[in-house]
């Protein structure tokens, strides 16, 4: 094996940078005689960036492994390869019909290597530790490099640097950059596979130096990855360089020089036969090349079509394809006939006009199924489902090209959800039995079952009329205050269909005494420790309400006290609860209702057994992603300011009370009319921030009453001027920010803003 050989070892990193998520994606494998690495980067303002880059970089390795080889033709036919995988996910869903991807490629066979990449991700060789080869991009500013407009090292500068002229997933032909000639490799030699994220903030220079500065790989590879990191930018792109170093190479083939020649000399031959012959027949073939060329066209047309489930289409670029076999037809027996096959061809045609209409019969049973299936049918749907499902199953035709597959287990979905759906229906029913004779509890039961497997079984569409439905059990409960009432205000919102809630045996003989008719909600203590009956007064609290005349129980509830913090707790809050609230509506038959669920409860155990949820913060979205995934909640509050005054330090001086900061000669101080009297906090004097055109601008000095100062960056200088709007949490500052920096919550900063703040409500 070439591989025992040789030595080439592999490391890389690949980091998000400053964005969300991460939409680089690298890997590599290392056959017995051949090799692959790839790299792709995906567009990160299109939706399913990571699914293209993932999908390229798989595909390419995929491909490779069944069929590896060391030419120029195994590259085009991978980056093509890989361009139709992530055309056939676009056309899969409109989620993806954007998608697309940067791409490189490199094979070796162990002592060579070509490579080839299409948008601006980079190739790198290097050969005593100075950059030999480097990859050129598809793009304006590389454009611009060739006809001498740019120089190269202001590529990375350029505002049109990332502006790409084609890249992976465009329709049409694609024309990547493919190495003609292979690269022989020598020992020590390093080969590197880089994304615009990286080579954005490290140049070739950069490289060199830190490459001849260590003798390990992993070393001068983390001093790189620590260079990007210490760029200090705002906006770094997700960024990824792997690195590859020849420790070794394995021997060329002996037979390579042998084949070529031998391959050389039949092509010489075949070309000298092909020349003799068509110089033979060279008026036949004047006359049939046209014909050759639309046969050609009208297949790749009839393939698109097919691939995007336009079967009528197809057929008639198959029946064009035969109309102009018959043209051939009295040439069949000559030269061209026989070269052409032209018989078998029209044969071969005929197949695939059959197969392309059975296949659209079976899409069109998945249509007629779905819209059975929206219309409620599930009978007639099913059966549409089961004859698409026996007739694509017995297809050969175009499977890979139209994800057969995937296809066979939507369906399979599909027929196992007209099942569970019947079942909702029934349940469905059920409930409104229930609820004509009055059970209540029962009624709601079944809605929510139904409710549940709607959701799950692809019918959302429904779940509004189950909440509906629901909500007319429950119109009761319209309103329910969740604080201690005075006992002199009970009387007086008893009658306004407005609850609350009791904690306590004192407010029950208040009631009781005072013969007001009130229905109230039961308050629980299951560890929060602040209001509410406790667990061993249940059974005492039970014996009370039975004998009650005027306290008319008709919820139970409680409150988690750490749900964003401390599972184990939770779980043991709500296994109290669980508990005590069976044991109540046990005993007290009026009690219908109970709730447990705050904000972070009701995203981390979606418990369907409780009547109501009560959201807080998260109403707000003053939370971060990372505390709610999967989830993900919009911040709906805003702060803004005015700059009220700008000056130009002419030397060194202290800005605000207390002398904490000195501004230097030539800085550029803002003042902003806003202060802890409105809601800033003074925890945010000389370690806050605020958002203003584009930079994070450092609040210096002490927070003031009314007012506030900020270090205007140099590039603002100029343009920063009195009546300009700055953010202190919004679009571009989370609210969490903020409060992590005065080391509260995000509750305390939203509930701080003074009412002097005028509110703009949109």
């Amino acid at each position: 094996m070439r591989k025992n050989e040789a030595k080439f070892t592999t490391v890389f990193f690949s980091e998000a940078g400053t964005k969300n998520k991460n939409n680089d994606y690298f890997g590599y494998v290392q056959l017995d005689n051949y090799a692959i690495w790839a790299v792709a980067d995906g567009f990160d303002e299109e939706e399913g960036a990571d699914l293209a880059a993932r999908l390229a970089v798989e595909s390419a390795i995929e491909y490779f492994m069944l069929y590896p080889k060391f030419n120029t033709e195994i590259i085009s036919e991978i980056i093509s390869y890989v361009n139709l995988k992530v055309r056939e996910k676009q056309a899969e869903t409109e989620r993806y019909s954007l998608m697309h991807t940067s791409f490189l490629v490199v094979i070796s066979n162990y002592n060579a290597l070509l490579y080839g990449n299409i948008g601006n991700t980079r190739f790198y060789h290097l050969r005593n530790r100075y950059v030999l080869t480097q990859s050129s991009d598809d793009t304006v500013a590389q454009l611009l490099v060739e006809e001498g407009a740019l120089n190269t090292g202001d590529l990375k500068y350029h505002r049109q640097r990332n502006d790409l002229l084609q890249a992976i997933g465009d329709y049409g032909k694609i024309k990547p950059n493919i190495l003609k000639t292979p690269i022989t490799l020598q020992e020590k030699d390093v080969f590197c596979l880089t994304t615009m994220g990286f080579w954005e903030n490290i140049d070739e220079k950069e490289m060199e130096v830190e490459v001849s500065r260590y003798d390990e790989s992993k070393k001068w590879l983390a001093s790189l990855e620590k260079k990007v990191m210490a760029t200090l930018r705002d906006d770094v792109e997700n960024y990824t360089f792997a690195a590859v170093s020849i420790e070794a190479v394995a021997e060329p083939l002996s037979m390579e020089k042998d084949n070529r020649k031998f391959f050389m000399k039949i092509t010489v031959a075949v070309i000298l036969s092909i020349f003799i012959i068509l110089t033979l027949t060279l008026w036949q073939v004047k006359k049939q090349k046209d014909i050759m060329n639309k046969i050609i066209s009208y297949e790749q047309h009839a393939d698109e079509e097919l691939i995007k489930k336009n079967f009528d289409n197809s057929v008639k670029e198959l029946e064009l394809i035969i109309g102009e076999y018959e043209k051939l037809k009295p040439k069949s027996r000559g030269v061209i006939g026989f070269f052409l096959n032209a018989d078998a061809r029209r044969k071969e045609m005929d197949k695939k006009i059959k197969d392309t209409e059975k296949l659209k019969k079976v899409f069109s049973d998945i249509r007629e199924g779905n819209e059975l299936f929206n219309n409620g049918n599930y009978e007639e749907a099913s059966k549409k489902y089961q004859e698409a499902k026996y007739n694509l199953e017995q297809s050969t035709y175009k499977r890979d090209e139209l994800n057969t597959e995937d296809v066979l287990s939507e369906i399979n979905g599909r027929i196992n959800a007209t099942s569970k759906l019947k079942e909702a229906k029934n349940l469905e029913m059920t409930g409104d039995t229930a609820f004509v004779s009055g059970n209540y509890n029962l009624a709601k039961e079944n809605y929510k079952m139904a409710s549940d497997i709607y959701l799950a079984n692809g019918r959302a569409d429904y779940v509004s009329s189950m909440e509906g439905k629901i909500r007319e059990i429950n119109d009761e409960v319209t309103i329910l205050i969740l604080g201690p009432i005075e006992n002199e205000y009970m009387s007086k919102i008893s009658d306004k269909n407005i609850y609350f809630m009791i904690t306590d045996f004192e407010e029950i003989e208040y009631i009781e005494k005072n013969r007001i008719n009130v229905n109230v909600f039961l308050k629980i203590d299951t560890g929060m420790g602040r209001v509410g009956f406790q667990e061993d007064e249940i059974s005492e609290l039970i014996e009370e309400l039975k004998n009650c005349k005027y306290v008319n129980a008709v919820g139970v509830f409680s409150h988690f006290s750490s749900s964003d913090s401390n599972e184990d707790y939770t779980k043991l809050q709500e296994k109290r609860f669980r508990k005590i609230s069976e044991n109540i509506m046990k005993e007290i038959k009026t009690v219908k209702y109970r709730h447990i669920l705050n904000s972070f409860g009701s995203l981390k155990n979606h418990n369907s057994e409780y009547d109501f949820v009560r959201i807080g913060i998260i109403l707000y979205g003053g939370v971060t992603e990372k505390e709610t995934a999967p989830y993900k909640f919009k911040q709906v509050m805003s702060l803004y300011a005015k700059i009220s005054h700008i000056k130009k330090m002419h030397k060194d001086g202290f800005i605000s009370y207390g002398n904490t900061y000195i501004a230097k000669k030539g800085d550029t101080v803002a003042t902003v009319s806003i202060g802890y009297a409105d809601g800033v906090r003074r925890d945010l004097s000389n370690k806050g921030y605020v958002y203003y055109k584009g930079h994070r601008c450092n609040i210096i000095g002490r927070v003031c009453m009314d007012q506030l100062m900020i270090l205007i960056p140099e590039e603002l200088a100029e343009s920063a001027k009195k009546g300009d709007i700055v953010e202190f949490f919004g679009n571009n500052i989370n609210i969490v920010e903020v409060a992590n920096l005065c080391n509260t919550i995000s509750y305390e900063i939203l509930c701080g803003i003074s009412q002097r703040v005028p509110r703009i409500y949109k």
